[in-house]
């Protein structure tokens, strides 16, 4: 019971709205304190526990999206980022289509994120399953965007809506001629591909004036 979850906005450059939610676990540790995803994940990862962290974060963050449909708001969309490991699971599609359920939650308010090692893993398999899902209402987003295998060639076959700039490029954006070239190229592909694109870690203005020079549709970080 030390996990809980935040949940970090992801804006509209054009009307400058929230347009969903992206879940963000956080481990409140009892010693270290409050301790990022960058430091324990990849140990999740190898040793397994990846999956029922996976499932924790599925459950809670569809219960968040249940409790706010209960508040009379507006009904936030909520990204979940869904590991390889978990992915390959069998009968994962199954688990997902259960917990909406259970929950009561209608599946366009859930995107799940997924990464280009996780496509690359079995492409097949990947194909298949996120058509599955798309069929019962959820949508895709390509997450780090650029850091994997970059392989264009599964964006033709899958069924994603959205693809996310990584921050390791949107960070030194004004400085460095190489990450504004390589952010520049991602955008003109994804209109190209007709596909949504988010530029992650946007923390400054320059930041963000750049990448609505661009045509980025949205942003996402601490700025």
């Amino acid at each position: 019971n030390e996990f809980f979850l935040v949940y970090q906005p992801v804006v509209s450059l054009e009307s400058q709205q929230v347009l969903k939610l992206e879940a963000l676990i956080r481990w409140n540790h009892p010693e270290k304190g409050l301790l990022a995803p960058d430091s324990f994940i990849d140990v999740a990862e190898q040793v397994g526990l990846i999956v029922p962290i996976g499932e924790w974060v599925l459950k809670e963050a569809c219960q968040y999206i249940r409790n706010s449909n209960r508040g009379g708001s507006a009904k936030p969309i909520v990204a979940i980022n869904i590991s390889a490991r978990q992915f390959s699971e069998k009968g994962f599609a199954k688990q997902v289509q259960k917990v909406l359920k259970d929950e009561n939650i209608d599946p366009t308010q859930v995107e799940f994120e997924i990464t280009e090692t996780l496509v690359m893993d079995d492409i097949d398999h990947t194909v298949k399953v996120l058509n599955l899902l798309k069929e019962i209402g959820l949508r895709f987003s390509m997450d780090d965007f650029g850091t994997g295998y970059s392989s264009l060639n599964y964006l033709r076959k899958l069924p994603i809506h959205t693809l996310k700039v990584d921050q390791s490029f949107v960070q030194d954006i004004n400085e460095t001629m190489d990450d504004a070239c390589i952010v520049n190229a991602i955008v003109s592909m994804a209109h190209g591909l007709k596909l949504n694109i988010v530029a992650e870690g946007v923390e400054t203005k320059a930041q963000l004036s750049y990448l609505r020079s661009l045509g980025c549709h949205e942003i996402q970080g601490f700025y």
